[in-house]
C-alpha cells in the first residue's frame, strides 16, 4: 500500500502551503474540495475561498512511500 505527503498550494497565496498525509490521494483531495465547497469554518478552507476557490489551488504530491510511517523513510 502506498502512503502520500502532500501540499496544497496556490500560486497567488505562495505564503500559504497546507501538508498532509494520507493512503488514499484521490479520496483525499475530493473530501477536501467538498468541505471547502461546504463552508467548514477551518482556517485551510477559509483561505482557499477567499482567494478564488479551490479551483485556483493545486494539491501536490510530494513524497510516496510503501512505509505507514512514511518520515521512516525520511530519516533512514
Amino acid at each position: 500500500m502506498s502512503y502520500y505527503i502532500y501540499k496544497i498550494c496556490c500560486d497567488d497565496c505562495p505564503e500559504f502551503v497546507y501538508v498532509g498525509s494520507t493512503k488514499a490521494f484521490r479520496e483525499r483531495k475530493a473530501s477536501h474540495k467538498k468541505h471547502c465547497n461546504n463552508l467548514r469554518d477551518i482556517k485551510l478552507y477559509n483561505t482557499i475561498r477567499d482567494n478564488k476557490g479551490w479551483d485556483n489551488w493545486r494539491m501536490v504530491i510530494l513524497y510516496l512511500s510503501n512505509y505507514y510511517n512514511v518520515f521512516y523513510d525520511l530519516l533512514f
